[in-house]
């Protein structure tokens, strides 16, 4: 239970008492880590030998100990297991960087191996590597070994950026020609805006403007959902929840040294639920943002290219204004313009179709 980090150990483990005690396998007191907690996130090994806010740290070392290997043995079977008794098409991996890299590769490859064993030959493995950096994000991924995607981080910097701060939209281009970096990850990243451990998007972009977040947010998840390979939405985003107008770490005391954790709001109609959070939003399926991720949805069901189809930036803009792309799967192309500025805008994009070719309105036929 120490506060502090200790690289050569922080003294002798030993249970609380024995109710207290970890169930089998885990009862083992040789299969923990014994430094104490992580003080310096991004400092190794701290980060990996360290305890994560206090929590019993199990030892995934790579190393020659036999209790290191029992440990990644057991790992293994629980989550082998794990595919077999609920059939899961994928996992996400959380804070994968606070385990040794080579041990969590070797992991994530023996569980895609039992996958394929069962019968699921793409099985996703994506880890949360909390780094806007694409190459130690890619660094788990490329080379086809291990994790097959990633959580695609830097995309959520750059959607706040242009969408919310109002900055030039060819920096959506700059970061979808990042995706080549990914290797075999790059038509299954994992994209969001905002997460369980951000501040919502909604607050950032608008403060407690409900109805300037609805009109920065559509085009936002429009991007999202049309030009990504894998959206994720972090519940909530679709009711513009804003954690009531308080930033995370705004009003630190004593008691509530932390102060945060604001932008895990309750849905259901009971707890937690400051600002546009108040209500049943489980039920609340008229909301605008809610009715446009449906329509994005249809979309995305009705025209495989919008799923599949590779990415080319066809129009952007320095500033605020228009952005364009298309998304082309065989024969098909749809291409997806966009407008972050006040006003209308007019624009030429080039596409690969032939003149004469007719587009319809997906979105609004």
């Amino acid at each position: 239970d120490a506060d502090n980090y200790y690289n050569g150990g922080g003294g002798t483990l030993q249970w609380w008492n024995d109710s207290n005690k970890h169930a089998a396998p885990f009862d083992n007191l040789a299969y923990f880590h014994n430094n104490g907690t992580i003080v310096n996130w991004d400092s190794s090994p701290e980060n990996k030998k360290g305890q994560f806010k206090g929590t019993d740290d199990l030892n995934t070392d790579n190393g020659n100990s036999s209790d290191n290997t029992a440990v990644q043995g057991i790992l293994l079977k629980a989550f082998k297991n794990l595919i077999d008794a609920t059939d899961c098409d994928g996992f996400r991996v959380d804070a994968i960087k606070h385990v040794d890299f080579t041990w969590i590769r070797n992991w994530a490859q023996g569980l895609r191996d039992h996958a394929s064993y069962r019968g699921k030959k793409d099985f996703i493995m994506f880890g949360e590597l909390f780094t806007y950096n694409n190459s130690d994000l890619a660094s788990f991924c490329s080379d086809g070994y291990g994790f097959n995607s990633a959580l695609f981080f830097p995309m959520s910097q750059t959607i706040k950026s242009v969408f919310g701060d109002g900055n030039g939209t060819g920096n959506l281009g700059n970061t979808m020609g990042q995706v080549s970096q990914y290797g075999v990850g790059a038509n299954r990243l994992v994209s969001f805006i905002d997460n369980h451990d951000l501040n919502r998007i909604s607050l950032q972009i608008s403060g407690t403007d409900t109805g300037n977040a609805v009109w920065k947010l559509k085009p936002a998840l429009s991007f999202l959902y049309l030009a990504s390979p894998v959206p994720c939405l972090y519940y909530g985003t679709e009711h513009v929840f804003n954690q009531g107008g308080h930033y995370n770490g705004s009003n630190k005391s004593t008691d509530n040294p932390d102060d945060g954790d604001w932008q895990r709001e309750c849905m259901f109609d009971k707890g937690f639920q400051p600002g546009p959070a108040q209500g049943n939003k489980l039920a609340a399926t008229d909301a605008p943002l809610y009715q446009h991720v449906k329509a994005l949805n249809q979309a995305r069901a009705s025209y495989k290219s919008l799923t599949r189809g590779s990415f080319t930036e066809r129009w952007q803009e320095g500033g605020a204004g228009a952005y364009a792309f298309s998304r082309v799967y065989d024969t098909e192309e749809a291409l997806v313009a966009l407008n972050t500025a006040d006003g209308s805008k007019s624009i030429n994009p080039q596409v690969s179709k032939p003149d004469g070719t007719e587009f319809v309105n997906a979105l609004s036929t």
